[in-house]
């Protein structure tokens, strides 16, 4: 994992650093704020490693500044006439047309808790290839995954249930999911 010099800056001061260095090929780690990426990103001390915005899929997380100048991480849900339309991973609607020009970067990977989630991890493909999809049902897996904590909470409910939280709320999926197959 490569180290981050850890740096508070403002708006106006990071969008230049951040373009400067994505042009020049370099990386920049940028911590988490806000809730619309949830589940998969957290404002509880996830970063998201930013690199070259270079052939957009959808599926794909940038980081892109609204017209009003807000700065935002989202995921690309549909694609149009070189217009991008795009959502966080909690939201039910989508935003946009967005313009290229207003897409900085892209997420080229995640830090949680130390440890890195890339593009080619099961979390990150889950994501990308099946959450969205999951637009319009998402208000019902929210609802259902409060209730499953819920359940969890009381003794003696199997490890099955806990499993099915931690697929749609995302904590520590990679290291639960290896426990898992492991037990069969």
């Amino acid at each position: 994992m490569q180290n981050y010099e850890k740096k508070t800056v403002d708006p106006e001061t990071f969008i230049p650093i951040l373009k400067e260095s994505v042009k020049n090929g370099g990386d920049v780690c940028l911590r988490v704020t806000g809730g619309s990426m949830r589940p998969f990103l957290n404002s509880e001390g996830d970063c998201v490693i930013l690199s070259r915005a270079d052939d957009l899929k959808r599926g794909d997380i940038v980081f892109f500044v609204r017209e009003n100048g807000q700065c935002v991480l989202h995921r690309i849900i549909k694609i149009k006439g070189g217009a991008f339309f795009l959502t966080g991973d909690a939201q039910t609607y989508k935003e946009g047309p967005v313009n290229r020009e207003r897409i900085l970067a892209k997420a080229a990977g995640a830090v949680r808790r130390g440890k890195n989630i890339g593009e080619k991890s099961a979390v990150w493909l889950f994501f990308k290839h099946i959450w969205i999809y999951t637009i319009k049902f998402r208000p019902f897996l929210f609802k259902l995954n409060r209730r499953i904590r819920g359940l969890i909470r009381q003794p003696g409910r199997s490890r099955f249930f806990v499993y099915i939280n931690l697929i749609l709320s995302c904590n520590n999926i990679t290291k639960i999911s290896l426990k898992f197959y492991s037990n069969i």
